[in-house]
């Protein structure tokens, strides 16, 4: 039973094992697949290990919603490992890219500055790029932050609540103005 147990474990390291080199990127997907708007945030990653690579990320919103996020890199040696070429939201578009915000030799850093307003539904995050010259592997990862969107309905009120106020305020004044005549 004993040799039985090895011989299958010992085939099974074989086989996961025998990957070629230029393996593709191993992903590590946004942690949740439908991320709701009540203010939560979804990590991903992966490790880098082609010469270049154009990785994605599918996501759901259950709602509309507000999206910024925030992507480095993870260089344990302090120098340059990932150069990111592009990174971006659903259309490679100046609303919904990344902006450089730090280079090499320090992790580089892209972040979506101003946030996106996503539909609820189906989006795919995009991130393409390369490996520095002589590094055989290298990480990244990130934070996609969902806030919600009021509702319609919801600013209709805080119009009406700012409306009210101010007639109050006018009233107050028209009669301290009364007042101060007589």
């Amino acid at each position: 039973m004993r040799k039985a147990m090895l011989i299958i474990a010992g085939a099974t390291a074989l086989s996961l094992g025998s990957t070629p080199a230029t393996a593709a990127s191993i992903l590590t997907g946004v942690s949740s697949t439908t991320l709701n708007s009540t203010g939560t945030s979804g990590p991903f990653g992966a490790v880098v290990v082609d010469s270049s690579f154009n990785d994605q990320f599918a996501f759901n919103l259950n709602l509309p919603s507000n999206t910024n996020g925030q992507i480095s890199t993870i260089s344990l040696t302090g120098t340059r490992d990932i150069n990111f070429s592009s990174i971006f939201i659903d259309v490679n578009d100046v609303a919904h890219t990344f902006i450089k915000t730090s280079s090499d030799p320090n992790p580089e850093v892209w972040a979506l500055l101003a946030p996106v307003f996503l539909t609820g539904g189906s989006h795919t995050l995009f991130v393409n790029g390369s490996l520095a010259p002589n590094i055989a592997a290298a990480s990244y990862s990130g934070t996609l932050n969902i806030a919600p969107v009021p509702e319609p309905a919801t600013w209709a009120m805080m119009l009406l609540g700012f409306g009210g106020i101010g007639m109050t305020m006018r009233r107050r004044r028209r009669g301290l103005a009364l007042a101060q005549i007589a």
